[in-house]
C-alpha cells in the first residue's frame, strides 16, 4: 500500500450485539474491497441495521478524510483549538500513549514525555525508551507517528440531566479531553543529551516532592549504566489536535446538573471534569 495511504488508518471500538456482528463485517470488507480497488477510502458506509453502534461506525468513516490529514471524529463543539490550552493537558497528563508504524503493523507505547512548547511551530516533545523496547528500531520513517494525551475524564449519568424528568429523552455517556500530536519521530542515541533529558525530567516531576531526588543522588557509575539501557526520542509536532467532550452539545440545566452529579459522586476524575464542563458554555 501506498505510502501516503497509510495514514487514514484509525482504530475504533464500540459495544455490538452478538447477534449483528457479521453486517459490521460486510461492512469492513466492503471497505477494504473498494480501497484494494480505488486507493481511497469511501464517503460514507451502509450497514443493514439501525443500531445506533453502527451509526457511529459509518459515521466515523465518513468523517475521517485522510488526504486532509484529520484522525480523530471531532464535531466542531467539541474541538479545542487554544494552544495553550492544549500544551497545559499535555504537561499535566504527560504519559503518552505512542502509536507508531511497524513492519508489522501498529504499535502502542506508554512513554511520558516532556514538552518544550515554545519549540517550533506547536511545540517538541522528548523522552525516552528502553533500548530493549523496538519501539526506536522498528518504526516507517517516512510515517509520522502520534502521541495521545489523555486528560480527566468521566461517566455522565443521564439521571443528572433535568430534562430527563421532562421527556425521558437521555442516555448515558462518558466524558473526557484529550490532546493527538503528530509529528516525525527522531532518534537520539547520545549519552549526553540523555543525561541532560533525564535531569530535566527529574527536576520537573521531583518539584512538587517534600524531600526532592535529584540525579546527583544516585552513585555516578549507576547512573551512567542506566543511561546506558535507555535511548532518547523526539518528537517536533506537525500537527495538534484537542478534543473537550465536556457536555457542550447539552442545554445549560444540563450541563449544571452533569456538574452537580459530578461534584456530589466519587469517580477518580469527577472534580477535574465537573471544572471543564463549567469552563465551557457549549
Amino acid at each position: 500500500m501506498p505510502g501516503a495511504d497509510r495514514q487514514f488508518f484509525a482504530v475504533f471500538r464500540c459495544s455490538i450485539p452478538r447477534g449483528r456482528l457479521s453486517s459490521l463485517l460486510h461492512a469492513q470488507a466492503g471497505i477494504v474491497e473498494y480501497f484494494a480497488r480505488y486507493k481511497k477510502l469511501p464517503r460514507s458506509v451502509t450497514v443493514s441495521c439501525s443500531d445506533a453502534s453502527y451509526f457511529l461506525c459509518a459515521h466515523f468513516v465518513r468523517s475521517t478524510d485522510h488526504r486532509k490529514g484529520k484522525h480523530v471524529y471531532l464535531p466542531s463543539h467539541f474541538a479545542e483549538s487554544d494552544r495553550q490550552v492544549l500544551h497545559r493537558l499535555m504537561q499535566d497528563y504527560p504519559l503518552s500513549t505512542l502509536i507508531t508504524q511497524t513492519s508489522a503493523g501498529l504499535d502502542a507505547n506508554h512513554i511520558p514525555l516532556i514538552l518544550s512548547a515554545g519549540e517550533g511551530e506547536h511545540g517538541v516533545l522528548r523522552g525516552h525508551v528502553a533500548r530493549a523496547n523496538p519501539v526506536w528500531k522498528d518504526y516507517v520513517a517516512t510515517t509520522e507517528v502520534l502521541a495521545v494525551f489523555q486528560g480527566a475524564d468521566a461517566y455522565i449519568s443521564p439521571s443528572w440531566y433535568p430534562s430527563k424528568k421532562e421527556n425521558g429523552k437521555a442516555v448515558p455517556t462518558w466524558n473526557y479531553a484529550v490532546v493527538h500530536a503528530s509529528g516525525p519521530l527522531r532518534i537520539i542515541d547520545d549519552a549526553e543529551w540523555l543525561r541532560a533529558l533525564v535531569t530535566r525530567l527529574t527536576t520537573h516531576h521531583e518539584a512538587a516532592m517534600a524531600q526532592p531526588w535529584s540525579v546527583g543522588d544516585a552513585p555516578a557509575d549507576y547512573i551512567d549504566k542506566m543511561i546506558g539501557a535507555i535511548v532518547g526520542i523526539e518528537i517536533p509536532i506537525t500537527k495538534l489536535v484537542g478534543k473537550w467532550k465536556v457536555s457542550q452539545n447539552q442545554p445549560v440545566q444540563n450541563r449544571a446538573g452533569v456538574i452537580d452529579g459530578l461534584s456530589s459522586g466519587t469517580q477518580p476524575n469527577a472534580a477535574a471534569m465537573a471544572a471543564l464542563v463549567a469552563s465551557k458554555k457549549g
